[in-house]
């Protein structure tokens, strides 16, 4: 699997730039790769349930409750960048016609999830993952050409290069998007009012 040298190392490479020896090299592109690496990162995970960067745990419920609308509250980790599931089961069917509240099993907001159900608490959710070891070999490329795409202002301010990194960024996305969506195994959806009618 790549390293964060090579994908940075690929990153330049598509923009015509000199190769680094390591991250912490005396030049701009080194402090440019290295400032933005978080950021683009993140940004990337956001975008997909990356198989690498999934964790699954349990949280303890927080001291406070919410004000109103749900009986706990639980708070997200750090390292945190999209939350994907929350309990282990589907909200049951709810043949009711009419609805006189909010009927969502969870909400999100500020840094915490709200909720009715008890601790402790299934999560599921994207980790901003340091051990780019994990990377599936699809999104080191991906990430590359996000780097790239971060980099090219600060580094040639071509737009032919803008303009051949955004088609690479667009083929990888492709790659990318495939072979992390094949990894998994059909998942069915939840019963509901219009499945059952």
């Amino acid at each position: 699997m790549a390293s964060q040298l090579e994908i940075a190392n690929w990153a330049l490479m598509m923009l015509g730039e000199k190769r680094l020896s390591a991250l912490s090299d005396d030049t701009a592109n080194a402090e440019n790769l290295t400032a933005g690496w978080d950021m683009v990162r993140d940004a990337q995970l956001c975008t997909s349930s990356w198989k690498f960067a999934i964790e699954r745990t349990t949280l303890a419920v927080d001291a406070d409750a919410p004000a109103y609308g749900y009986d706990y509250q639980y708070t997200i980790a750090g390292n945190v960048v999209r939350t994907l599931r929350v309990s282990e089961t589907y909200p049951g069917l709810d043949l009711s016609d009419f609805r006189g509240s909010d009927t969502a099993l969870y909400r999100i907001e500020q840094g915490k999830i709200l909720t009715s159900i008890g601790a402790p608490l299934y999560v599921k959710w994207i980790i901003n993952s340091t051990n780019v070891g994990l990377y599936h070999p699809a999104f080191a490329k991906l990430l590359a050409c996000d780097l790239a795409e971060y980099l090219n202002p600060r580094a040639t301010e071509s737009e032919a290069v803008a303009q051949r990194i955004s088609y690479q960024r667009e083929q990888a996305w492709s790659v990318a998007s495939i072979t992390n969506a094949i990894e998994d195994p059909p998942d069915h959806p939840a019963d509901d009012s219009w499945l059952a009618a």
